[in-house]
């Protein structure tokens, strides 16, 4: 009879860590989801997309996260100006140099800079903050910030042009 007993605790105690770990998940699943910040993961194994949320959706212009699941990085990056669409490669060659050479790897300690295919293939200059993240139950994933820093950029250049230009003169 003990050890009856003794297994029902086991199993009593099974079913509670695993309602915990549910609630948990359903918890961090409702802050990435909510997040204002653009979170994407990606398997560490190969960099395909395992999930990312509506700011990154809506940064992308894209309707739905499905069709992105299981793609690598180069179906939302621009990897040179070639890539960009006619419309849009003069006015964003900036871009370009400001993200070259920052995108060697997913990992690192410094963000990196990369170029995100936005909304009509409107180009975005983005900084990507990385972490490596390895879980009990899942594989190894590395969980990715993104934040859309064109128009501050761009704020900086014209600011940058402006300090060393008279506009009523033409002087510089």
């Amino acid at each position: 009879n003990d050890d009856k007993i003794e297994a029902l605790e086991r199993l009593s105690a099974t079913i509670i860590a695993v309602e915990n770990r549910l609630a948990t998940e359903s918890r961090t699943t409702a802050a990435l989801d909510s997040s204002p910040v653009s979170i994407v993961h990606r398997a560490r194994k190969d960099s395909r997309l395992l999930h990312c949320n509506k700011a990154f959706l809506e940064m992308l212009g894209e309707p739905a996260m499905e069709p992105l699941v299981g793609t690598l990085p180069e179906r939302v990056l621009y990897s040179s100006i070639a890539d960009v669409e006619l419309e849009f490669r003069e006015s964003s060659e900036w871009m370009f140099e400001e993200a070259a050479g920052e995108w060697k790897d997913l990992m690192g300690d410094a963000p990196s800079l990369v170029i995100y295919r936005g909304p009509g293939g409107r180009p975005i200059l983005a900084r990507m903050r990385c972490v490596e993240v390895t879980t009990a139950y899942d594989e190894p994933f590395i969980l990715i910030h993104v934040e859309d820093i064109t128009d501050q950029r761009k704020a900086k250049l014209k600011l940058e042009l402006l300090a060393e230009h008279d506009e009523l003169t033409s002087l510089m």
